[in-house]
């Protein structure tokens, strides 16, 4: 059973995250001496584990007085349990916390066709429409482009705003190819805000469908949030 994980080892989840520390955390930390514990093996259901923080750099375990602590992100990821630090209140956040996520930034398509890319304040090429503007956004080009995402079942709302020069169609489909929505876009609208829901969904899929007319259009998607 997961509740009997790590048998005969007292775990106390430590909050080993990459995170700014303010003058409020100084005043209530306490220096200690610990030891990182090259020795120790880490198994999840039977299978031998290899810890890594959200940068992709290997973790260990921690030894101190006693006690084993393990990174609180590593262990989470490993029993897909979602982990989150709220910065405001000092918290950090385990299982359904509620709080949106930037999917742009945070999720990548495992598949996608050639049209169809993801666009991040990193890749530097920000769209203005009316008086916003946008760094993160989906871009879909052409009919019949689509995109394939891994959640996990661990979400329940996407919400994203359209956007498209032409009268076009963004369809949403989840497990099995079920439709979770057939979203008509009217051309050149200033971006709708759209919401879809996704509880226990695994696979996601978005895709671009063009009308009837001889060229398609791009279309784009803002203000992508999943929670």
């Amino acid at each position: 059973m997961k509740t009997k994980l790590f048998r005969g080892v007292a775990i106390v989840l430590a909050m080993i995250m990459c995170m700014a520390v303010g003058a409020f955390a100084a005043v209530n930390l306490q220096e200690i001496k610990a030891y990182l514990n090259y020795d120790l093996a880490i198994r999840y259901d039977g299978k031998l584990q290899t810890m890594y923080d959200a940068n992709g750099n290997q973790v260990l375990p921690i030894s101190y007085n006693g006690t084993t602590y393990l990174p609180i992100r590593a262990v989470g990821n490993m029993m897909g349990i979602d982990v989150d630090y709220d910065a405001e209140n000092y918290q950090v956040l385990l299982g359904k916390t509620g709080r949106a996520i930037d999917f742009v930034e945070t999720l990548t398509p495992y598949s996608s066709t050639g049209n169809y890319r993801h666009y991040r304040e990193a890749d530097n090429k920000p769209i203005t429409l009316g008086t916003k503007t946008y760094s993160n956004y989906i871009y879909i080009h052409n009919d019949d482009q689509r995109g394939f995402y891994d959640l996990a079942g661990k979400y329940d709302t996407l919400t994203f705003s359209v956007y498209s020069e032409d009268n076009e169609v963004i369809k949403v489909y989840g497990d099995n190819d079920q439709l979770l929505a057939n979203i008509e876009i009217k051309a050149s609208a200033l971006p709708q805000k759209y919401s879809v829901k996704v509880t226990g969904v695994q696979q996601l899929c978005i895709e671009q469908t063009s009308l009837p007319k001889m060229i398609s259009y791009s279309v784009k998607l803002f203000d992508v949030t999943i929670e």
